[in-house]
């Protein structure tokens, strides 16, 4: 069994053996200022799968970063709106409304923003101890500081752009572990980003371009994607041969022809198909082969909620479940923004597509049982996959 793990843009092979009924994975350092991290690795045993995906995880993450006290080039390029931030009220439910008893009567105790949208993918990559730059577009008004802010804070690198509107955000009243309301502001008159943001974007892009490994579009039909921006980086990403992912909305599924995964949930799967969901193998296959079908992208994931992930990769002839592994919810906010960010790095680092998403289905299974928007770190993982 051989692996190539990522060492920054560089390879090391890994070759696994079984020694006593144990894998043992044993390499030499190739390149200069690797020795310390490698060394910890070499000849480690891995007492059954599980463990070694936990290394194979601590690689895919840790090992591609720490290495050299340079960029991180298992950098991601997260196109989406930025704009939105996401506010959480958090409060306590002590008496009845006086003015309407069916209305709840919150006291709020503290507030706290986080960061939703594509900025929550980038936000879960950094989590993860990698390097990111996020694209997007902001208002202007006092959110787009606190953006900011928060991107400074995570090290995420933010190439913001200004569009005539205000700032998307979601406000989220929770109350003894539960939400009571969610406000939605800024979207009453989403205006279509003008041409020239679309230019500046992309003149930014081709420049950058060739410093990351992996490109994620988050589509959250909040009309930043038009279909020439998104064909425009798409073409980009492969004549350069950098692979992409597609977290996309039904309505705006075409634009994303050519990428190479694409990872709706199952009732986007079912708008995008016209096929009923279910969890059986032939109705996941075809709805695997129509998506397939539309957008010609090289593997298609469906995340299945409590029933797992759904693997249809057309480009090996060959198909996969994944069983789920939370059987605790609190909240799925943003579980699917983990799933992609952690499905990408996995790839990113040269992982294949079955251990990438097995790796992405336990990281949604770790921020499910969080309330709210909520990301992970590479214990809390290692930790799951021991379990």
């Amino acid at each position: 069994m051989v692996f190539r793990l990522s060492m920054g843009n560089r390879f090391q092979r890994v070759e696994l053996t079984m020694k006593d009924g144990k894998y043992v994975a044993g390499y030499k350092p190739s390149i200069a200022g690797v020795g310390t991290i490698a060394a910890i690795y070499d000849e480690h045993s891995f007492s059954d799968s599980r463990d070694l995906l936990v290394e194979i995880a601590d690689f895919c993450v840790i090992g591609a970063i720490g290495m050299r006290g340079l960029r991180v080039t298992v950098g991601n390029d997260f196109l989406g709106p930025v704009e939105e931030s996401r506010q959480h009220n958090f409060g306590e439910v002590q008496r009845v409304n006086p003015e309407q008893p069916a209305a709840h009567l919150v006291k709020i105790i503290n507030e706290e923003y986080i960061l939703g949208g594509a900025a929550n993918v980038a936000s879960n990559i950094s989590s993860l101890g990698a390097n990111c730059c996020l694209y997007g577009t902001l208002g202007e008004d006092s959110y787009k500081n606190e953006i900011k802010r928060l991107c400074n804070e995570k090290k995420i690198i933010l190439r913001d752009f200004l569009k005539d509107g205000p700032t998307i955000i979601k406000q989220r009243v929770i109350a003894h572990g539960q939400q009571i309301v969610r406000l939605d502001f800024g979207e009453n008159n989403l205006k279509k980003m003008g041409e020239s943001i679309e230019n500046q974007i992309i003149t930014s892009l081709e420049k950058e371009m060739e410093e990351y490994d992996f490109i994620i579009l988050s589509d959250y039909n909040k009309s930043f994607f038009s279909k020439s921006l998104s064909e425009t980086v798409i073409n980009m990403a492969n004549s350069k041969n950098i692979n992409s992912l597609v977290d996309p909305k039904p309505c705006n599924l075409e634009f994303f022809k050519g990428c190479t995964v694409v990872c709706p949930n199952r009732y986007e799967a079912e708008k995008i198909t016209g096929i009923k969901y279910s969890n059986e193998w032939e109705i996941l296959k075809k709805m695997g082969e129509v998506i397939f079908e539309k957008i010609g992208a090289n593997c298609i994931i469906i995340t299945c909620g409590e029933d797992g992930v759904f693997i249809y990769d057309k480009y090996n002839q060959n198909s996969s479940f994944i069983e789920a592994q939370v059987r605790e919810i609190a909240d799925v906010t943003g579980a699917g923004d983990t799933f992609a960010a952690v499905l990408s790095l996995g790839l990113s680092s040269k992982l294949d597509i079955y251990d990438s998403s097995k790796l992405a289905n336990y990281a949604a299974g770790i921020v499910v049982k969080k309330v709210g928007t909520a990301t992970l770190n590479i214990n809390e993982l290692r930790s799951s996959i021991k379990k």
